[in-house]
């Protein structure tokens, strides 16, 4: 299975010394009466730790995430009632430089309140030992320390990402870019061709032609054969100027593979059908466009995991971009939005926005009533 795990090396190594520092001297202070208790108590953390930090996001989504650490949470409290000893306040450490990378800070301050009052409660009320209030601080410390850390990682990793991303748009414009320069100037040339040289061979051929009617023999041979390789040049010119002009087309295809094929955090599936439409700059650039700016919004506001673009021709040019992010009951259109459906009103195109079970972009251009 290894898509479905993906730790990278320090990580894993640290979770699972902090795990055995940690459940090792805990399980020393079991009750009897209840010993099968702590074991499952510490296996079940380790596995959900093991679960949150995957960073492989193949097979669960944040969702799923959500709720694991929902149940992390609850069985290191729980662990309070089964032993008195602190040193199980470090699984909280972890967890809050986990819960870095899901909340913002006042959520995690909350959490941090919650475990220490918790604590000093069930060792006051549960144990009996008194207002263990240095116990409390000090672990409070250091995962508002862990906290702030985990943070600071993340917003290096969101830097990357948006480097990666960038350099992804920037692959995608580049390869359309190109394509178009080159249609351009294979368009140019095939009007040279047409109207400079076409001319002249057309010039060239009417004036052969009364030469090998007035002219004696033998000239009048070699005159209409010169004559006839003239027309065969117009033709071939004619030719090569016609498969240029219907030929050459924007390969939207491309750019969309080199946007799709690295994104960070997404796995994006490209379902790719040609429409004539497609062959137009003004709509390849727009559809690349609205798709960058969908996976832009994806990335920092749909904690999702898994997009689908597709393009397809279904009574006109449709292009549907969904993810498996969390639901908003309303989407809120920014600038990158009001831009979007501005550029896709201009060539007559339409939008809608559907927020069930993620977030469904519906393109279309061209649409015709059967």
């Amino acid at each position: 299975m290894p898509g479905f795990f993906r730790y990278p090396t320090s990580w894993l190594i640290t979770t699972l010394v902090t795990w055995l520092a940690v459940a090792i001297p805990s399980l020393t202070y079991v009750k009897q009466s209840v010993q099968w208790l702590p074991w499952f108590q510490h296996i079940a953390i380790l596995l959900l730790v093991l679960l949150c930090i995957n960073e492989s996001e193949k097979h669960y989504g944040y969702k799923a995430r959500y709720a694991m650490l929902v149940v992390l949470a609850i069985l290191i409290q729980s662990i309070s009632i089964t032993s008195p000893a602190a040193i199980h306040l470090i699984y909280n450490v972890k967890v809050v430089g986990i819960l870095a990378f899901y909340v913002p800070l006042s959520f995690a301050l909350g959490y941090i309140i919650f475990t220490s009052c918790f604590y000093v409660g069930s060792q006051y009320f549960f144990w009996h030992n008194g207002f263990e209030y240095l116990n409390a601080v000090l672990f409070a410390c250091f995962q508002l320390f862990a906290f702030v850390v985990c943070k600071r990682m993340q917003k290096e990793q969101e830097a990357k990402e948006a480097l990666q991303l960038a350099h992804s748009q920037l692959s995608a414009t580049q390869s359309l870019l190109s394509q178009s320069i080159a249609k351009q100037e294979r368009l140019q040339l095939a009007r040279e061709l047409h109207d400079d040289v076409g001319h002249q061979i057309t010039s060239l051929i009417v004036n052969l032609d009364v030469a090998r009617r007035t002219a004696a023999q033998p000239l009048n041979e070699l005159l209409d054969s010169c004559y006839q390789q003239a027309r065969e040049t117009l033709t071939c010119i004619r030719d090569l100027v016609s498969d240029k002009r219907s030929n050459e087309h924007i390969d939207l295809y491309d750019a969309l593979i080199k946007l799709t094929e690295s994104i960070p955090r997404l796995n994006i599936e490209l379902d790719y059908e040609h429409h004539p439409l497609l062959e137009k700059l003004s709509y390849a650039n727009c559809v690349l466009k609205c798709c960058q700016e969908a996976i832009t919004n994806t990335l920092k506001h749909a904690k999702a995991d898994k997009m689908q673009v597709a393009v397809y021709n279904h009574n006109g040019l449709t292009i549907k971009i969904s993810d498996n992010g969390i639901t908003l009951n309303s989407i809120r259109f920014g600038n990158g939005l009001v831009g979007m459906q501005e550029r896709i009103e201009e060539l007559g195109g339409s939008l809608l926005v559907v927020t069930k079970q993620g977030v469904t972009l519906t393109i279309q251009f061209g649409v015709t009533n059967d």
